[in-house]
């Protein structure tokens, strides 16, 4: 039957950051920082406005949905003897208000972080021609707004996409060893990684009707990962580089 829908929805972001660098000398420089960010979207549908049918129905619960991340962070980065490094963290939280607005029910979640960064390198050789290299990272993703609205998106009349507001953002941290030979001719690395809270787009069957299927973001298990790779660097005539490169990588 012909029928009709109407929504608004509006959507906000302010974001404020400061970077500072202190270089105390030829061998240490500091890093300061921090920034603020705040998004909010909220969704109306028109009242009065309602789809009867069993196809393109919208919402018709007024909700606004508002998230704050607050970072702040330091990091070093200088020369030890022969070790160049580069270390740091910051500190990363995650909020989320989720509110309808007919009755005033709020539901939040709150994630904290503290993401720390470092990099090793050390030459090896009279020369130098070599180096060894370890990396460490973790990183606190930003919480992904766009997939936790409760705004219905169809593609086609038998699929649409809705948030949903209970996500969490993605934790992961990476672990990586290196080789350089002979003045980067030949590079080797290992990797470690594990992501935690992953974000899957999951298809359902609707509850709306049976050949209706609906697409929501879902957090998976963790997933572990490990590889090695090697890549050979080569320049027959210059300016030409050429470079043949290979991974083997395993996830689980």
């Amino acid at each position: 039957p012909s029928s009709m829908s109407e929504d608004k929805t509006t959507v906000s972001m302010y974001k404020f950051s400061v970077d500072l660098t202190d270089p105390r000398s030829q061998k240490l420089v500091w890093k300061y920082g921090a920034s603020l960010q705040y998004i909010t979207s909220e969704y109306n549908p028109i009242v009065g406005a309602v789809d009867g049918s069993d196809r393109f129905q919208t919402s018709q619960e007024a909700t606004r949905t508002s998230g704050l991340t607050p970072l702040v962070y330091a990091s070093a980065m200088g020369q030890i003897w022969k070790i160049q490094y580069s270390a740091g963290a910051n500190f990363q939280l995650n909020r989320i208000w989720y509110k309808t607005l007919d009755d005033g029910k709020t539901s939040t979640d709150t994630q904290l972080g503290i993401n720390p960064t470092v990099q090793l390198m050390m030459p090896l050789g009279s020369n130098e021609k070599h180096a060894l290299m370890l990396n460490y990272k973790r990183i606190l993703k930003n919480i992904p707004y766009s997939a936790i609205s409760s705004t219905i998106s169809w593609s086609d009349p038998y699929n649409y996409t809705v948030g949903n507001p209970d996500l969490k953002a993605s934790t992961a941290f990476m672990v990586m060893a290196g080789v350089s030979l002979f003045h980067n001719l030949l590079s080797l690395d290992a990797i470690y990684s594990r992501v935690t809270n992953r974000i899957h787009w999951e298809t359902r069957q609707s509850p709306i009707a049976p050949d209706v299927f609906y697409t929501t973001p879902i957090n998976l298990p963790a997933l572990n990962g490990g590889g090695a790779g090697v890549s050979f660097n080569w320049s027959p005539v210059k300016p030409w580089t050429m470079k043949l490169s290979g991974r083997y990588e395993i996830l689980s």
